[in-house]
């Protein structure tokens, strides 16, 4: 559960990327409705068909996974975030409901906001209200390539996406993860994920211990990852390359 730790310090907060791309006028109408939490992992923010009433902006090293879950119970990651963005996409969007399960991955501190608040200072700003959208659509672009990906691609090259591209969320070599819950998140059967991870800690690529990953050879996942891999961090880097 969000654990509330005071409300925000006036100062135009660069922690969450996608804040620091703000105006500075455009931050001062934000900031007196932002308030700072501690996410836990394995806190669920939302639940699919919850209200999203908040809006999270996770600081460094705060992990949130998306996840789509069937009348089974299977799940399967579609989309993550950290400091570079925000979750709450319905929320701004005036939908309202959200659509997948949103766990917290890597525990840490976020700065959060009411989807209300948000949403008036979107309407009264068309900066904001720019950048907000801009970032809503490479999401969804992340999302979709990530259903390619699940689609198409072994559990090797995934599982090597993966990593990648929680190292670039987290901004460190390594980060809590057991063989059962990365299985959750790439809709794999356990046995074959934690045949892949032997697999690739025998290569020297990463070590696995006490239920931390660590990457140990990033070049050489980079190169056992699928194209999904860089096709997703360019979008996103063509996002913050934009002025």
């Amino acid at each position: 559960m969000a654990k509330a730790n005071g409300k925000h310090n006036g100062k135009h907060n660069g922690d969450n990327l996608l804040l620091g791309r703000v105006t500075a006028e455009s931050y001062a109408r934000l900031a007196p409705n932002l308030s700072e939490v501690a996410l836990e992992h394995g806190d669920v923010l939302y639940r699919a068909d919850d209200a999203q009433e908040w809006i999270y902006f996770p600081a460094k090293g705060t992990l949130i996974s998306l996840l789509a879950v069937t009348e089974e119970g299977e799940t399967v990651e579609v989309a993550i975030t950290g400091r570079e963005g925000m979750l709450g996409i319905a929320g701004v969007l005036g939908a309202g409901r959200s659509n997948h399960d949103s766990m917290v991955q890597n525990g840490g501190n976020a700065w959060r906001a009411r989807a209300e608040h948000v949403r008036a200072a979107m309407e009264e700003d068309a900066e904001f209200r720019g950048l907000i959208l801009r970032y809503v659509h490479v999401i969804f672009l992340h999302a979709a390539q990530t259903a390619l990906c699940n689609r198409l691609h072994s559990v090797e090259e995934r599982l090597a996406r993966w990593m990648l591209s929680t190292q670039d969320r987290v901004e460190a070599p390594e980060f809590y993860m057991t063989h059962e819950l990365l299985a959750k998140m790439l809709g794999a059967r356990r046995a074959s994920v934690s045949l892949t991870a032997a697999v690739l800690q025998k290569a020297g690529m990463l070590r696995y211990r006490r239920g931390h990953m660590i990457i140990m050879d990033r070049k050489a996942l980079e190169g056992t990852a699928c194209a999904c891999y860089g096709e997703m961090r360019a979008e996103m880097q063509k996002f913050y390359d934009k002025r």
